[in-house]
């Protein structure tokens, strides 16, 4: 597992299942097909999580996540 903080947050992934696209806006999680896994984004100040199609967030701590791709 690797984690990359974003905004304040940090999210823990697998680096073999995962890459990630981030700018100033979101952080994007892709499979390694290009699949958009997750869509992670500040709305209003408040943390907004997108997950697609097999994937779960575990909550770690306050501001610590975890995602899961269900393979």
């Amino acid at each position: 597992m690797k984690n990359i903080a974003f905004k304040g947050f940090q999210f823990y992934y697998d680096y073999k299942q995962s890459r990630y696209l981030i700018n100033e806006d979101s952080l994007t999680f892709f499979a390694s097909d290009t699949e958009v896994r997750i869509h992670i984004s500040i709305v209003e100040g408040k943390l907004l999580l997108r997950p697609r199609y097999g994937v779960t967030i575990k909550k770690l701590a306050d501001k610590s996540y975890k995602i899961l791709a269900n393979e």
